[in-house]
């Protein structure tokens, strides 16, 4: 009987536990549920906010190297560039102390720095900095009176060097304090008061100025020629002996009107673009060597390598577009210009009228690729081959009395010089060099070498030097 008790107890125990398992399984089950539902009444609310900080820079010399934006002690935002927006995602709700630092030494913050901001949850907070710098250099005038004063004057520094428009001034900043030397590079008719250098005490955070008062005088212009300074071409201008030389304007392939008061170049840039291209600015225009008048021809727009025909009525030129060279033709009474058209006529370049204005002589291109003299009328006609061999020939120059050509060539030695009648006969060498250009009357030419300008006499005599350094295109002023 007790056995049977027992028995039972242990029977209702056991039913008992099995049941109170299955309850606790099932309230384990449903809190799982509850906590993976959907139900936003159950979702935490989010605890992260959107930070946007302005930035702007204002005044001479930004700081060029960025700064550090700090975020409390949790978050550094690093800035490349003086003036920008920060976007801060998932910033910490609440209240965050920001800095700026790496902040130059010429430059402040304004305003209150440190700044607290409160950053809402699920919001976005907006706050910004405004860091005024104050430029620390030389500022450097250049007043310029008299005759033939260049356009501008190239600036020395120290190991910088920049460049002053006459009647004008440039900033040089970013020195450091203390005391500098400048000096403006002054052609030789010019002349500076007190001399072309001074020394300047720079403070910080501050531009000092100094003046130069610049006086220059006439200088005579036998003869023009190109120069590059800094990536530019530059025309100058020299007397007889290449001692005085001055910088008369930006451009090339200077050519004298015949009456030797006007001078007409190419003013030509081309650029590329990644975007648009090559595309290109600029063509023909005359100067006045005295005043520095410069007038542009509106038919010689994209004009190259002019020549100015000995009647003073016409000009000949050469275009280029698309890598297509051609030659034209126009009249200084503004008339539309004419392309002179050929089927011989190939990559023409250097053209030079004859005496009676009459024919044009050009270096053309001719049978796979050779370079050659040839000639044609005005009015396109008469088209004839002068030179015809396997040397390079170039830079053709017909003399004043038309009884001649000059030439460049490398059918002798080299580089050379040579002469030939008009037909192309009688082909004779003068001297080593290239870019020929008669006297007005005919006795002698002027010539490039590697290392300067010469002059030399028709005959081959009394060679005599002009100019040292890697000028070009010289052209005598009638």
């Amino acid at each position: 009987m007790k056995s049977n008790i027992t028995s039972a107890r242990k029977y209702f125990r056991s039913g008992r536990m099995h049941i109170q398992t299955r309850a606790i399984a099932g309230l384990v089950v449903s809190t799982l549920v509850m906590a993976c539902s959907d139900d936003p009444i159950s979702a935490p609310e989010p605890q992260v906010g959107d930070l946007v900080v302005a930035i702007t820079t204002t005044g001479g010399d930004p700081d060029d190297d960025g700064y550090q934006l700090v975020v409390g002690s949790e978050r550094r935002h690093r800035i490349d560039r003086p003036g920008v927006t920060v976007n801060l995602t998932g910033v910490k709700a609440g209240t965050h102390v920001l800095t700026l630092e790496g902040v130059a030494d010429n430059c402040s913050v304004a305003g209150t720095h440190p700044l607290s901001v409160t950053v809402p949850s699920g919001g976005t907070a907006a706050v910004g900095f405004a860091v005024v710098c104050e430029a620390t250099g030389i500022e450097i005038a250049a007043q310029s009176t008299g005759i033939d004063y260049p356009t501008g004057f190239a600036v020395r520094l120290g190991t910088r060097a920049s460049y002053v428009n006459a009647n004008a001034s440039v900033r040089v900043t970013r020195l450091s304090p203390g005391s500098h030397t400048v000096a403006l590079v002054l052609p030789v008719n010019c002349n500076a008061a007190g001399g072309n250098s001074a020394t300047v005490t720079v403070s910080q955070r501050a531009v000092t100025r100094v003046a130069f008062d610049v006086t220059c005088v006439r200088t005579d212009k036998h003869f023009a020629f190109v120069d590059t300074v800094s990536n530019r071409d530059w025309i100058f201008v020299a007397d007889e002996n290449g001692a005085q030389i001055i910088p008369l304007v930006q451009g090339r392939s200077p050519a004298w009107s015949p009456d030797g008061t006007s001078l007409l170049f190419s003013n030509k840039i081309c650029y590329f673009d990644s975007y648009y291209g090559d595309y290109c600015t600029g063509g023909l225009a005359i100067i006045d060597p005295d005043t520095r008048t410069v007038t542009a021809l509106e038919n010689g727009k994209g004009g190259e390598e002019p020549s100015w025909s000995p009647d003073g009525k016409f000009i000949a030129f050469t275009r280029t577009e698309n890598s297509n060279v051609t030659l034209h033709f126009a009249g200084l009474n503004g008339s539309e210009a004419v392309q002179l058209s050929d089927p011989n006529i190939r990559f023409p370049q250097h053209p030079s009228w004859s005496s009676d204005s009459k024919r044009i002589v050009f270096k053309c291109t001719i049978d796979d690729g050779l370079s050659e003299i040839c000639a044609i009328n005005r009015d396109g006609t008469g088209f004839a081959r002068l030179t015809s061999d396997n040397a390079l020939d170039d830079s053709p120059a017909w003399s004043p009395d038309g009884k001649r050509i000059a030439f460049a060539t490398n059918r002798f030695t080299g580089q050379e010089i040579a002469l030939m009648a008009p037909v192309g006969t009688d082909i004779t060498q003068l001297t080593s060099g290239g870019s020929p250009a008669w006297s007005a009357d005919g006795s002698k030419l002027i010539f490039a070498r590697s290392d300067g300008l010469f002059t030399i006499a028709a005959d081959g005599s009394n060679l005599r030097r002009l100019t040292t350094g890697r000028h070009r295109a010289p052209a005598w002023r009638p």
